[in-house]
Order: C-alpha cells, then structure tokens, then sequence
C-alpha cells in the first residue's frame, strides 16, 4: 500500500460511534499488492531489509515480571498509578491466555497489513507485551482533571477544583480521601447487595485510580477473595511487534512520529528510502492493529474489544463512584453543573476519553501527510514502475 490516499487510509475514526460504547476503530486499508522493497538508484540490486534485523530492546530473560506505573502532577504533587505487573515478551509466548502474535505481513510488501499468525509466521521478529488499553491513559485522565483549567468546561459542567482531585480522589494519606467501598464480584455478591454492583474492593474501600487498575492488562495472582483474577486481565494484552507497538505508545501519549525513520547517529548514516518505508509501515500499522479482526476466525476477540473492556471498566467504576460520593461536601472545589444538579465523573470521563481518541486520529493525520511530504522531498515520488506501485496501491 503506498501514498496516494494515505490521510484517508490512516484513518483511525474513533468519532463514529457511541459515547457509552465508546468507539471502535474504523479502518480503511486496502490490500498491499505491489513490492516495497524497492530497488535503489544507487545500487544494482534490491536492498534486503527483513523485519528480523531489526534490533529489539534487551530483555533480561531472568526477569519474568516488570511493575508498570505511570504518574501525573496535581496541585502540585506528583501521583504514581500502580498497573500492577505484566509479563515480558518470552513469558508472554507462554501465557495462552494472551492473544498472539501480531506481525506485519511480509516485509517484502509494501503495506502495514497486521495478521495474527503463529510463532513459525511470527519469525525471528521481536514482539512486545502490549497493553491494548494504554496506561497512560488515566494518568492523562487526571492530569487534565485536575489541571486548574476551570473554564475548560465538559459540556454544562465545569471542572473540579485541583485540591479536589488530589485530596478527595487520590491522596490515600488526606484526611478528605473518599474510599469506594464495593466488595464481592460473584453473581451471589450481587444478590446480597442489589442496589450496588460488586467490584472486587477491600471492605473498607480504594480509592478509585487504584480500583481503575484492577481491570487493566496486569499478570498478577491477586488473592481470590481480592480484586480480579489473573485469567480476566490477562486477556487485555495482546502480543504485537515492538515497533509497532512503540509507536503506538507515541500516538497515545499525543506525540507525533518522525515522518521519516530518524538518522542513525552511532552510524552517522541518513535512513535509506527503503528504511524509511519500513518506518512509516510500522507508524501506519498502529491502527490496523486496534481495529484488527481476524476474519479466518471470526471467533477470536478484536483487539479493539481488548481496550474497549478496560475502558468499560473505568465507566463502571466512576459511575458506582457518582451513585456513592456525598456531592456538595466540599462546595466548589467539585465540579459544577449550569443547572445545579449533581455533576458525574463518570460524564467527565466520557467526554474527555471523545476528545482524547479525536486528538488521536488529528495527530495521525497531520503525521501522514508530513510522512507524505517528507518522502517525496528527500527520495521523490519515483520514475520506475515499482516506485510508482508503490505510491499508487
């Protein structure tokens, strides 16, 4: 697949579909028919570039865990949101619980088509533990909840003060920190209370950024009477390339990609053209990947469901938040309503996590038509025919 419609096919569309749903990605790639590794001008035969010289980050084999944590600044004070810990990628090749492998298929064509194969598909590639449903996410959550931006309202509702974010929401060491209590997760745990849906909480209650993280992509072995088992949240990760995934984790954060792979400062050595492809088929292969389905095995869960799963989660909880928290305690430090009725984290989140996926897709459109120009500028659009393929599938 080349360039002659690249804003459309990077096309990430998260703004289609139902808030509540939230979004699924819509995405229109085409078939790649022709090569693209392509010969190079200055030299008399193809450059070879497979997927398995490329070099993966060192990995200690003897650590089969690592934490993952994320943090954020408000009012002042920095928050760490403890993830839990995930598996690394050996340990994943283990785990039949986690979805794999997800690889680009044959470098020797020139487009991003993702395939879920096996580990003889997968080759020698190295792959990446990814957590489908980004991290960082709630820390940009919280970040922009409790930036003190008070006009940056959410529809009719103002945000909350950033005292409020930081004392009421997540310093468990204030003597204001509300603790949402919901123990039990068990059909019988509901019948006892049928007003209030179980979330797996300690008796005594979390706070919400810690009950959040019990239903994201995490490989501990949490007690059975505690939180959610290991074989629920294992099922959000997915294995994918490393390069794919890095650059989806640059996406996600709202940074933009260098349009052409970055010049090799060890080597002092510009990207070749054909590097160059092969860096913008992993930025592109982003979005494929969370809106792949396998149409072999229509069985088998879409990745975007992965994410989808976290984030309901995260509505379930501050919706069981709004139904608990004793609104109008801290006057004006909370969100406000135009209409003076009870305001809802639970809308808040709903309408940042809108905004959020469409700054997405507009930081993937202003990458590809920069990728666009880049190439042409620094390599042209080509004169023989498979360079011309190559910009035309």
């Amino acid at each position: 697949m080349g360039f002659s419609d690249i804003n459309r096919v990077v096309d990430v569309g998260f703004r289609d579909s139902n808030r509540r749903q939230l979004r699924s990605a819509r995405l229109a790639f085409r078939d790649a028919q022709s090569a693209c590794i392509i010969k190079e001008t200055d030299e008399g035969e193809s450059i070879p570039f497979p997927l398995s010289n490329i070099t993966g980050r060192d990995i200690d084999i003897q650590k089969r865990t690592a934490r993952k944590e994320t943090t954020a600044w408000i009012n002042g004070v920095q928050f760490g949101f403890n993830w839990g810990t995930y598996k690394n990628s050996q340990e994943a090749e283990k785990d039949d619980r986690i979805d794999k492998y997800y690889y680009l298929k044959d470098n020797a064509k020139c487009g991003w088509e993702i395939r879920l194969g096996t580990a003889q598909d997968a080759g020698s590639n190295a792959f990446d533990n990814d957590h489908v449903f980004e991290a960082q996410t709630i820390s940009l959550f919280f970040t922009w909840l409790g930036d003190g931006n008070l006009g940056d309202k959410a529809g009719t509702t103002r945000k909350p003060k950033p005292s409020w974010v930081a004392d009421v929401l997540l310093n468990e060491g204030s003597p204001r920190v509300f603790r949402l209590a919901r123990p039990g997760r068990t059909p019988e745990d509901k019948k006892k209370t049928p007003n209030q849906i179980p979330l797996a909480t300690p008796a005594q209650g979390e706070t919400i950024d810690n009950i959040i993280a019990y239903g994201g992509a995490r490989s501990d072995r949490v007690p059975a009477d505690h939180r959610l088992t290991v074989d629920r949240t294992s099922k959000n990760f997915a294995l994918v390339e490393e390069d794919t995934n890095k650059r989806k984790g640059t996406f996600f954060k709202l940074a933009n990609p260098s349009a052409l792979k970055p010049e090799d400062r060890k080597k002092n050595m510009p990207p070749t053209a054909n590097e160059s492809r092969q860096w913008i088929r992993t930025c592109a292969a982003v979005f494929q990947y969370l809106g792949y389905r396998d149409s072999a095995k229509p069985a088998k869960e879409p990745v975007w469901d992965k994410w989808m799963r976290v984030s309901n989660w995260v509505d379930l909880v501050l919706h069981e938040f709004d139904k608990d928290y004793p609104w109008g305690k801290y006057g004006d430090e909370e969100p406000l309503r135009d209409d003076g009725r009870h305001p809802s984290l639970r809308s808040l989140y709903a309408y940042w996590i809108d905004v959020y996926l469409s700054n997405i897709e507009d930081v993937a459109e202003d990458w590809a038509t920069r990728a666009k120009a880049a190439f042409e500028k620094k390599y042209g659009s080509g004169t023989r025919q498979d360079e011309k393929a190559w910009w035309e599938q």
